[in-house]
């Protein structure tokens, strides 16, 4: 059993009903951004003219942990969430007023359909009441586990994280017609 399929175990525990994974899917980059923005606004030091902020070692941190997980999840992490911090830093460059704008829509609106999706669509309550390392740290690379379960890639792995599930009594499944109902 790898670590892998462990830590997204526990994600997938509070993520199972189809749209509230996809609410997630886009949830979590938005928060990602939004709180990146503000992020690139502190700037830690200059390394050959180019600066190093506090979003780029939060992302650089990440990224090491993603890539210590799964190698082939974590080099697209590096790609999406690469773009999502330099895109952070298009938007810091533009001062703090739509920093601000930006941080602060983007977690109202993040984690605003995240919880109305755990509420109304899953019926749980949202995984960071249980581990908050989990919902700010590893939800993104679960999130880019989840798209590629959803096109059909890392069978081995959704097939061990349904395992899991399954051994602990935490598979559920969902009936489309009963999910939407509040």
């Amino acid at each position: 059993m790898s670590k892998f399929a462990q830590e997204m175990a526990f994600y997938s525990a509070y993520h199972q009903e189809p749209t509230n994974v996809w609410i997630h899917v886009l949830g979590v980059p938005l928060i990602t951004l939004s709180a990146f923005a503000p992020l690139a606004m502190v700037e830690l030091a200059r390394i050959q003219g180019m600066p190093l902020t506090m979003a780029t070692l939060v992302l650089a941190g990440s990224l090491l942990y993603y890539l210590r997980l799964d190698r082939a999840m974590g080099l697209i992490a590096v790609a999406v969430y690469g773009s999502l911090c330099w895109l952070a830093h298009e938007i810091a460059a533009l001062g703090w007023g739509p920093v601000l704008t930006v941080f602060a829509v983007g977690q109202i609106v993040g984690w605003g359909a995240q919880i109305w999706g755990h509420l109304h669509f899953e019926r749980n309550r949202p995984a960071f009441f249980e581990s908050l390392f989990h919902s700010l740290v590893s939800a993104p690379l679960f999130v880019i586990a989840d798209v590629l379960f959803h096109l059909g890639f890392k069978r081995d792995l959704q097939q061990e994280v349904a395992q899991i599930l399954v051994d602990k009594g935490q598979y559920r499944e969902f009936d489309p017609r009963q999910s939407s109902a509040a």
